[in-house]
């Protein structure tokens, strides 16, 4: 199956080198990229898969672009990324734990107008 030309345009846009596959056996869509790699003094053609998409669509070219930002804001520093990553994880924490307070003190609440509600018969 190919993938339709506005999608494969955009695709240029965001890296020449990159391509789309189809694998029939899964169903699905790979984005590759075609490198050259210097291997025993020989120069060699790899093609890594980056990602794997079931329909090609904005959120896919979305993603593309993230990893590409991504790839070079953090390249030659892992440590940097890896920073990142905990920093992301450690907001997300709090994002819930926060959430969590909020849930348990409407809870409270509730069961303390439950006890004070008069009921007449």
């Amino acid at each position: 199956m190919r993938p339709p030309k506005w999608f494969e345009r955009e695709l240029q846009i965001i890296d020449d080198s990159y391509f789309v596959v189809f694998n029939k056996r899964y169903s699905y869509y790979e984005i590759k990229k075609e490198m050259n790699v210097i291997k025993d003094g020989h120069l060699v053609v790899v093609r890594p898969t980056l990602a794997v998409f079931r329909k090609l669509n904005d959120k896919a070219l979305n993603n593309l672009r993230e990893r590409k930002f991504m790839g070079r804001k953090y390249a030659g520093d892992p440590k940097k990324y890896l920073n990142y990553l905990n920093s992301l994880n450690e907001e997300a924490k709090k994002k819930k734990q926060k959430l969590a307070v909020e849930i348990m003190a409407e809870g409270y609440m509730r069961i303390h107008n439950l006890d004070r509600r008069k009921i007449f018969t």
